[in-house]
């Protein structure tokens, strides 16, 4: 109960605490988380089981906090986006799902005396349009600050460098993650899977809810990247696309973003 008590101080927010106060109880929640871990690994478990994460440092915090909103940012910006698409679904205009047909689909709707679309329909999705380009903006601006940050730290380019982990990835790594053996890093993020233990081999099955989800969804989204153009690249196309023959789609890709987890946390 105490441990619960002090991780659950800490993930409330400790900025109203001092800064001597806020380093004691960093410390003190992570002897404790620490020592959580010890006991699941005696029993055959992971740290991340129980729903307990490693303490954050100092240094950590702030990059968290900023790629919450980065998050928040995407989702507003897939919003709108769909909302803008159903609306032209609607009056007969439909496009793919690309970028680049998005920009065709403003077009559209900036276009003055469209005979497809009303005049009132028009202005009320150009008031869209505009939230669009301003997320797309702010993103971009983002997206720049955390590319710069990643190559000018030393672990950022070297993580940038394993397959499928891009700039975007190897921050929020970076920021969230403390640095941890290999399965349990890929514990954290919940990659490991869900099983029992056999009598001399670990049998993993499907991955649970737990864990880091916006780190999980990166990694995953990293390895369907790699498996959708692993044609281009000889280096893994034969052990993917043995893989690939024998399983879908998605249980591929996140298999790779499992063992992507272990190779950030060797």
């Amino acid at each position: 109960m105490r441990e619960r008590a002090l991780l659950g101080a800490r993930d409330c927010g400790i900025g109203a605490l001092g800064q001597a106060d806020a380093a004691s109880l960093r410390e003190t929640a992570s002897e404790a988380w620490q020592e959580r871990r010890r006991r699941s690994y005696l029993r055959g478990g992971d740290a991340a089981d129980d729903g307990f994460r490693a303490g954050q440092s100092a240094q950590q915090q702030p990059s968290d906090m900023a790629y919450k909103v980065r998050e928040l940012l995407v989702r507003r910006r897939t919003q709108t986006v769909d909302t803008l698409r159903s609306h032209l679904a609607e009056m007969g205009i439909v496009a793919a799902q690309a970028r680049g047909k998005l920009v065709k689909l403003i077009a559209v709707v900036r276009e003055a005396g469209n005979a497809r679309l009303p005049e009132a329909v028009r202005l009320a999705l150009e008031d869209l349009a505009g939230q669009i380009e301003a997320l797309d903006a702010r993103l971009a601006r983002v997206d720049n600050e955390i590319v710069a940050e990643v190559r000018a730290s030393e672990a950022g380019r070297r993580l940038t460098r394993i397959l499928g982990v891009g700039p975007i990835t190897t921050g929020a790594l970076l920021a969230m993650v403390p640095d941890q053996p290999g399965r349990l890093g890929a514990a954290l993020c919940n990659m490991a899977g869900l099983g029992a233990a056999a009598e001399l081999k670990r049998r993993l099955g499907r991955i649970g809810k737990q864990g880091n989800r916006y780190l999980r969804t990166l990694l995953i989204l990293g390895a369907a990247n790699v498996l959708r153009f692993m044609c281009k690249n000889t280096a893994v196309s034969a052990w993917l696309a043995a893989f690939r023959e024998r399983r879908p789609f998605k249980v591929v890709a996140v298999a790779l973003a499992h063992k992507m987890a272990r190779i950030v946390w060797p």
